[in-house]
């Protein structure tokens, strides 16, 4: 199964949603805010590693989602848990402003071709509604260069450094924060003693 959508907004708002755990709870309405286990970019190559609990008709039920992700543009995922399905994820600009985005599912058979084919359609459906739900944020949003980030947020510089190695500048390896555009999340020194975990917070999640 396919299903194609164009979204006007850049490659890296769209492949942010990876690290953005708390949106899946306050955004597409999971049971609870996913956990994340694992963040870890290595050259061009990022692997995530979440469980989640996901509501089903049965009920919450636990899983899992796994992610390899290959460059800027090609994204494998694998669901787990609740189903055991793939997703082949392609993120392509088409310019400064807009990408297309082609995604590819494969679901392991059930053990009966209509049972499996009408769980792979709802799938399908519940991720093009997520989607849908991410459009409205991703095309109307501005890009804070320095969040303010909560401990339940994701590893959001982290995965703005890895990013930056994908585009052209005149200093690819400057550390420089005008050219790289990755900003060092702020640490209030001075706040230390009256509020340690505003002022470590954001410094915590994915700094090095």
């Amino acid at each position: 199964m396919r299903k194609e959508f164009k979204i006007d907004a850049c490659w890296q708002e769209l492949a942010e949603n990876g690290v953005d755990s708390a949106h899946f709870r306050y955004v597409h309405n999971t049971a609870e805010v996913p956990v994340l286990e694992l963040y870890e970019p290595n050259g061009p190559l990022a692997k995530m590693r979440s469980s989640q609990k996901f509501v089903t008709p049965q009920g919450v039920v636990e899983g899992r989602i796994d992610v390899d992700t290959y460059g800027p543009g090609f994204t494998f995922t694998h669901f787990s848990g609740f189903v055991d399905l793939f997703l082949l994820g392609c993120n392509t600009p088409i310019d400064d402003e807009s990408v297309e985005l082609h995604f590819t599912f494969a679901l392991a058979s059930l053990g009966d071709d209509k049972l499996t084919n009408s769980v792979g359609k709802a799938f399908v459906k519940e991720v093009s509604t997520q989607v849908d739900e991410d459009r409205a944020i991703w095309e109307h949003k501005a890009h804070i260069a320095r969040p303010a980030l909560a401990m339940n947020d994701g590893p959001f510089i982290k995965f703005r450094k890895w990013a930056a190695q994908f585009y052209v500048t005149d200093e690819v390896n400057s550390t420089d924060p005008s050219v790289t555009g990755v900003y060092p999340p702020p640490v209030w020194e001075d706040r230390m003693e009256d509020a340690p975990a505003k002022a470590t917070a954001s410094a915590r999640l994915g700094t090095d």
